[in-house]
């Protein structure tokens, strides 16, 4: 089986945050880790947060995108977009993200929309609702101001193809 050494700080430099005028600086941060099953002490079939070294087709990573608001002001209107990497699969229903309002999208980040709104041509020229397997890129919209000093967070998982 391939496996596919995962550079991470490709993924990092690529996601953007978005701030409305004259608002105070916001700083971002992307962390990718690897979910790993294991048994615990009594037993128990567990699952947890490794880093990521190498994966194999089916691992699933989880993507965690935090930024904080650095400077002295409120700041709002904040977006994120993160792309979804070319080789991973977005995880139906993974996108994660308090106070936020998360949309897709299956054409490089250039129109979003909700799930079940998104149309993709397939094979055969013909339009088709998109399924989470065709989106390319996440988008968190805050739906309240961050204050100074505090930071939030969003979330989606992955599947390498």
């Amino acid at each position: 089986m391939k496996s596919i050494r995962m550079f991470i700080t490709v993924s990092v430099a690529i996601a953007s945050v978005a701030v409305g005028a004259q608002q105070a600086p916001v700083s971002m941060t992307t962390v990718a880790e690897k979910e790993e099953a294991y048994t615990d002490g009594q037993g128990i079939e567990r699952t947890r947060l490794v880093p990521v070294a190498t994966v194999i087709p089916g691992d699933r990573i989880v993507y965690t995108i935090t930024f904080a608001n650095k400077g002295e002001e409120v700041a709002d209107n904040i977006n994120v977009v993160d792309p979804i990497p070319e080789q991973m699969r977005f995880i139906a229903g993974s996108a994660f993200g308090p106070g936020t309002k998360i949309t897709f999208s299956a054409d490089g980040g250039k129109t979003f929309g909700l799930p079940g709104d998104i149309t993709v041509v397939d094979d055969t020229g013909r339009m088709r609702s998109a399924s989470p397997a065709d989106y390319t890129h996440i988008r968190w919209k805050f739906l309240s101001p961050l204050k100074p000093g505090t930071q939030a967070y969003a979330q989606f998982k992955a599947e390498l193809k």
